[in-house]
């Protein structure tokens, strides 16, 4: 079961990474996280700057990549109804569940919003499911419910060398996906989706999502991405985790909260992570500060640019303690970007 709700968490990843960047402000991001029921974990993405600044600068030194992605969306919009250019900004909330075995579901619900006119939602449902649906009425709203592995099966690439990106990515994190996926309309220009249960929780009278999640998420202001998670019993219940001093010290880790942000010049990544105990950040950072004492050096000796940007990166890592807190802050300049995404 982890698997399945893993692969769907990934999915609105994609498509809220597809969503991601907006130039409008904390405040408006928040607004559609407040409306989140429940949740463990919460990522808020703010829209525009992906089409107006973000993808055009990250990707400026690669116009066939930019182009390629430009077309990628397209064909989400033909398969699906839904045009990502729409959306100003997503909010994603995660709830967590034990099951047999000791196993996590992970049920995503994700709230989209922009300049969308939601009565058109019924034409999109029926383009991504090809017709093979029901509807529900929750809440005074209807909903679609469809099979998110019949659309993957219906959309897979026939051959992986000539599908687009997005193809193959679509296939690959819902490709474990069989459980119903719910669509609906929570008010004129919003879109919710996710798992039927969860759509449930949104649309229905349960409670919100804490405000210690609100909090964690308006730590580093208006980014343009920002994530918070509680994990209580440690990440190894999400990740596969070695039982070396890295794989210890991650597991003691209870609360992970962050940001990326991309601006004129740079881009930037800012991680901080919560321990249950002093000792225990101090040693995650002896660990992290033990890597960064030799891998770039190794890095910077070898051969290509890419490899010698990475030395950078790691070489340039800011790793801070603050009694339980341990923070990780990156700032990438525009010319190692360039780098990254193969300078022509």
């Amino acid at each position: 079961m982890r698997s399945k709700y893993l692969a769907f968490f990934a999915a609105a990843i994609l498509v809220g990474t597809a969503l991601v960047f907006s130039t409008i402000g904390e405040a408006k991001s928040d607004e559609l996280a407040v409306l989140l029921p429940e949740s463990d974990g919460v990522v808020v993405l703010n829209s525009r700057q992906l089409f107006d600044q973000a993808l055009p600068q990250i990707l400026g030194a690669n116009e066939t990549m930019l182009a390629k992605v430009d077309s990628e969306v397209d064909k989400i919009k033909a398969k699906t109804g839904l045009d990502l250019r729409q959306f100003d900004r997503v909010a994603i909330g995660m709830k967590t569940r034990e099951i047999e075995g000791g196993n996590v579901d992970l049920q995503p619900v994700l709230l989209a919003r922009g300049a969308y006119d939601a009565a058109t939602l019924a034409e999109a449902a029926k383009l991504a499911s090809e017709g093979e649906m029901r509807t529900e009425m929750i809440g005074g709203r209807k909903v679609f419910v469809f099979s998110a592995r019949s659309i993957v099966e219906r959309n897979a690439p026939k051959a992986a060398k000539s599908s687009g990106f997005f193809d193959q990515m679509i296939a690959k994190v819902l490709g474990g996906l069989s459980d119903e996926v719910a669509l609906a309309a929570y008010d004129s220009n919003t879109v919710a989706l996710g798992s039927l249960e969860r759509v449930r929780e949104m649309l229905g009278n349960t409670r919100r999502i804490d405000g210690k999640l609100l909090s964690m998420l308006g730590r580093k202001g208006d980014t343009m991405a920002r994530f918070a998670v509680v994990v209580p019993d440690g990440l190894s219940q999400f990740l596969e985790l070695e039982k070396d001093d890295l794989g210890k010290s991650l597991n003691s880790v209870r609360e992970v909260n962050g940001s990326f942000d991309v601006v004129p010049g740079k881009a930037s990544l800012w991680v901080a992570a919560r321990t249950a105990d002093p000792e225990q950040a101090e040693s995650l950072q002896t660990v992290l500060k033990g890597f960064q004492g030799f891998l770039p050096s190794i890095l910077l000796r070898q051969k290509g640019e890419d490899k010698k940007v990475y030395g950078r990166m790691l070489e340039n890592l800011s790793i801070d303690r603050n009694d339980s807190e341990l923070t990780v802050s990156l700032d990438v300049p525009q010319s190692d970007l360039d780098v990254i995404v193969g300078k022509k």
